[in-house]
């Protein structure tokens, strides 16, 4: 009997066209399921780099390891060849590590390391 009971109040519901609140466009029942997002998804267009690290013109950036220099340069401990720095602010010579270029590695401790190991390959 249960089962028949539930046959016939879905099927009075499809009759009805389901919930009589529905189908009356007039009634606002407050649970609208329309979406009413009103942020607004804004793609980044913008090509030009800002970022204002390493915009050496030179290349002889600070740096704290081989991997933040360019290639065929080490990371120094020295600008031995200048100007030096992210803003070529340092004139050489100057203590300091900057990347350089790898003919001025002449011995491991003029390297970030201790080694001119970046230098060979």
């Amino acid at each position: 009997m249960l089962k028949f009971s539930a046959i016939l109040l879905l099927a009075s519901m499809v009759a009805c066209g389901g919930n009589a609140k529905d189908s009356d466009p007039t009634t606002d029942s407050g649970t609208d399921t329309e979406d009413t997002d009103t942020d607004t998804d804004t793609e980044d267009t913008d090509t030009e780099d800002t970022d204002t690290d390493n915009q050496s013109s030179t290349g002889f950036i600070d740096c704290s390891a081989h991997t933040d220099c360019g290639e065929d340069m080490f990371c120094s401990v020295q600008c031995f060849q200048g100007p030096c720095g992210d803003d070529d602010s340092v004139n050489a010579p100057a203590q300091g590590n900057y990347c350089q270029p790898c003919v001025e590695c002449e011995q491991g401790p003029d390297a970030i390391d201790g080694s001119c190991a970046v230098c060979e390959d």
